[in-house]
């Protein structure tokens, strides 16, 4: 995104696939998985606007316009300005995706959890995957040993 490069490195349809077996299988277990069925719809839409093959990064353009298809390149050391009198830094936008990291690593967790799961082992699979962040990295050891999957039982939450 920040290269503004669409080149197809991991297609829509392979994240879609995946979002899809894993919010089935919260659905067939009475786990709810807010930020995992979000996300799954947020890729139909891709879908719906026939990005099936190409690389899942392209979906950020969901949130642009087309007329300013490179604003994530172009903006991505700026501050955006919201409004007149409001304006959100590249900070603010850093933390607020940090949060939502942060959030999808513990639901990714706790769902394991639920699901009866060896969590220390699902911590290996997940922190060696495409999909691996370093909030997750950061977040989870510190819980694995209270075993408590909840956002305010996460140190790093209150950073």
């Amino acid at each position: 995104m920040l290269k503004n490069d669409w080149h197809p490195y991991s297609a829509l349809a392979i994240i879609l696939k995946d979002a899809g077996i894993v919010t089935d299988t919260g659905r067939k277990n009475g786990f709810p998985m807010p930020l995992a069925n979000t996300a799954e719809q947020l890729y139909i839409s891709g879908v719906a606007r026939g990005w099936l093959r190409d690389d899942d990064a392209c979906m950020v353009q969901l949130f642009l316009s087309s007329s300013s298809s490179d604003l994530v390149s172009s903006k991505a050391k700026a501050d955006v300005k919201m409004a007149s009198n409001f304006q959100v830094s590249s900070d603010t936008v850093n933390d607020l995706l940090a949060g939502v990291h942060l959030a999808a690593s513990i639901e990714a967790m706790a769902f394991a959890k639920h699901l009866g799961m060896d969590t220390r082992l699902m911590y290996e699979i997940i922190s060696k995957a495409a999909g691996w962040c370093k909030i997750f990295d950061d977040a989870v050891p510190p819980m694995l040993e209270a075993d408590q999957w909840a956002l305010g039982k996460c140190s790093i939450a209150e950073k």
